[in-house]
């Protein structure tokens, strides 16, 4: 058994570089070679787990371990072209985490996660969900969540903001998650949007936004959606339609507690379904596991065919 771990050592301000190396003695002690593959900005997680695809071409499974969070997986996942031929293990080393929350290793000891991992036993076989973009059919993978609207122009905010790496470095990256929330459900307005869950169409007249959950938790620790399950096939959708953004600061107390839907069943709404189409009267930022590439009025959203093998208890 080998295992390639990936490392951003520039993720989350500097932090997971400096978490390898810490728990790196972990897997020298572990008797089970290894190679670590350090990405850069011109070479990113995602090319280099091509490349390792490419090198093992022929050898399944390839066990793979990434050291970051959840932009990290979603990278890696990405990058490969068969993800179903990997088995994957995370040190989550991110800001917001929220793949490692649902699994219920925050706050393990990362030390305890490598063990876990250098065991190479599979303990999960989670669902992957896809985003297409219909007018050119380009397709984007994602573990956790998607979303169109006010989550993905938060994403998109966050991601500019010159305070961000300040905050990581303090450990506060998700004040920047909040901040930026304010400031879009201040500006962003409710569209009409149509949404259309195998095959049964909703029409909404004030739609904040659409996140399509794969699993519970989205934005470092919010339970959009507390009954989805990663393993059931089915994609869970938060919606958000408030008669005016400002009802929003009432529904969000909730939302970390998974309860909004029964506080305010009137502005969200849970949908479920393996094949979703939204169709929103203007372009609005879209996100896959807080990955923001580009604007969009019409997304499509399934679950894939291929599974993802997680060595995390």
């Amino acid at each position: 058994m080998k295992f390639h771990v990936v490392v951003n050592p520039a993720g989350a301000s500097g932090r997971t570089g400096r978490e390898w190396h810490r728990i790196e003695p972990v897997f020298r002690a572990g008797g089970v070679p290894y190679d670590v593959h350090y990405s850069s900005p011109a070479h990113g997680i995602g090319a280099i787990c091509a490349e390792i695809e490419k090198e093992e071409s022929g050898a399944s499974p390839v066990n793979l371990v990434i050291c970051g969070g959840d932009g990290s997986l979603n990278e890696a996942v990405n990058g490969v072209r068969h993800p179903e031929h990997f088995r994957f293990g995370l040190i989550p080393c991110g800001s917001g985490n929220d793949f490692a929350r649902d699994l219920g290793i925050i706050g393990q000891p990362l030390e305890q996660t490598a063990r876990t991992i250098l065991e190479g036993r599979v303990h999960h076989v989670f669902d992957i969900g896809e985003l297409e973009y219909p007018d050119d059919h380009t397709v984007r993978r994602f573990n956790v969540s998607c979303g169109i609207g006010f989550d993905a122009a938060i994403c998109a905010l966050a991601g500019r903001s010159r305070y961000k790496n300040l905050l990581n470095r303090i450990h506060l990256g998700n004040l920047i998650y909040i901040s930026s929330a304010f400031r879009v459900i201040r500006e962003q307005r409710c569209l009409p949007v149509t949404v259309t869950a195998d095959g049964r169409s909703y029409q909404f007249d004030h739609l904040l936004f659409v996140c399509g959950m794969n699993h519970r938790f989205e934005g470092g620790g919010y339970q959009f959606a507390p009954d989805a399950d990663a393993t059931d096939g089915v994609l869970n959708l938060c919606l958000a339609n408030p008669a005016r953004n400002a009802d929003f600061y009432k529904v969000f107390p909730s939302v970390p507690g998974g309860t909004h839907y029964k506080k305010w069943p009137t502005i969200m709404y849970p949908i479920r379904g393996r094949e979703i189409s939204v169709q929103t009267s203007i372009p609005l930022w879209v996100h896959t596991d807080g990955e923001v590439v580009r604007k969009a009025d019409h997304i499509l959203i399934r679950v894939a065919k291929e599974k993802l093998a997680i060595f995390n208890p």
